[in-house]
């Protein structure tokens, strides 16, 4: 008999996890190739073009009568996010866990059933039957990318589930980044901070480019940007891309196997001749999304021509000056 408050106690989400799937009674490798036929069975799916206002993420589950409501994206997030809530299905429906979670608070049962759910989903669409990782010789961004492959679900899912496998010793950043170098999803596994959703970082781009030829391992020297202008060095990494060539996935480790990364505050030049003036990073207010530059404190130019608008006439072929951006009107030669 599973001791369900010792656990809830204990904060061992991923064996609620475990003993909820074991008693589930569904076909796990079914679910997990094709989670919308076993689950339609078990509750009624209805997908909406637009969530309520107060849910998050890519869908809720309403109990009575079991329904799930799905807002779709990509197929491997839809398979998450359905998986995720057959969890609170699984949870809401249990006659001894059911009760455990409402002695909770509020606010306590909520993270717990959260929690609980994003297990079940990691642990059905991403199994794992492997001994643990061992920290010192593990390469995450390889196992990310061969998670990604042999599985289906999303690329967030995957660095998730990789996070949960790593021994609570592990040092390191995972970061999942499009090619340009925008992050898309990050984790830290210990008090060096990863990079923000959606800020763009130069060093990613760079690994994109070398791992079009091949995994990549070295030493990170361009650093991760922080919006504070802060800059983490001293870092080794390793990158992969997906099996669809679109995304990259990347571990990042501190150098000092005991330590951790340095952060440095950098000082710039402005790119601008008419200006010429020095800035510290802490003084930046934007990054470039063009060439990832920081913008001049004092002036607010980067590195890019600020003559070069990208705009060609159709007429004369010939670009559009900034003056006549601003204006609409272009006067052909």
């Amino acid at each position: 008999m599973t001791a369900w408050a010792g656990l809830l106690a204990q904060g061992r989400y991923g064996d609620i996890a475990a003993a909820l799937i074991d008693e589930c009674g569904l076909d796990l490798q079914a679910l997990s190739e094709c989670p919308y036929r076993v689950i339609d069975r078990v509750a009624t799916i209805i997908i909406q073009d637009q969530l309520e206002s107060r849910c998050g993420g890519g869908g809720y589950y309403k109990p009575q009568p079991p329904t799930i409501f799905l807002h779709p994206s990509i197929a491997r997030r839809n398979n998450f996010t359905l998986v995720h809530e057959l969890g609170h299905h699984l949870q809401q429906h249990h006659p001894e866990l059911a009760f455990e979670l409402m002695d909770l608070s509020p606010h306590a049962r909520k993270l717990a059933e959260e929690k609980i759910s994003n297990e079940v989903a990691s642990q059905i669409l991403l199994p794992w039957s492997e001994e643990p990782l061992d920290a010192r010789f593990v390469h995450p961004a390889e196992l990310m990318a061969g998670l990604f492959s042999a599985s289906s679900a999303s690329r967030s899912a995957v660095l998730e589930r990789v996070i949960g496998l790593l021994p609570g010793t592990a040092k390191w950043i995972l970061v999942v980044s499009d090619l340009e170098g925008v992050v898309e999803h990050g984790h830290s596994t210990y008090t060096d901070l990863q990079p923000a959703r959606g800020s763009h970082q130069p060093g990613l781009k760079a690994l994109a480019e070398e791992a079009a030829s091949g995994p990549v391992r070295r030493r990170f020297h361009e650093g991760i940007r922080y919006k504070t202008g802060s800059e983490l060095h001293e870092m080794l990494a390793e990158a992969v891309l997906d099996h669809e060539g679109r995304y990259l996935f990347v571990a990042l480790t501190p150098e000092a196997r005991f330590g951790t990364g340095r952060m440095d505050w950098p000082t710039f030049e402005c790119a601008n001749p008419a200006c010429g003036k020095t800035f510290e990073a802490k003084w930046v207010k934007r990054y470039c999304d063009k060439c990832g530059d920081p913008a001049c404190s004092w002036c607010d130019r980067c590195s890019c021509d600020p003559t070069n608008t990208g705009v060609t006439c159709d007429k004369c072929f010939m670009p559009w000056a900034p003056a006549e951006l601003a204006a609409g009107r272009h006067d052909c030669y």
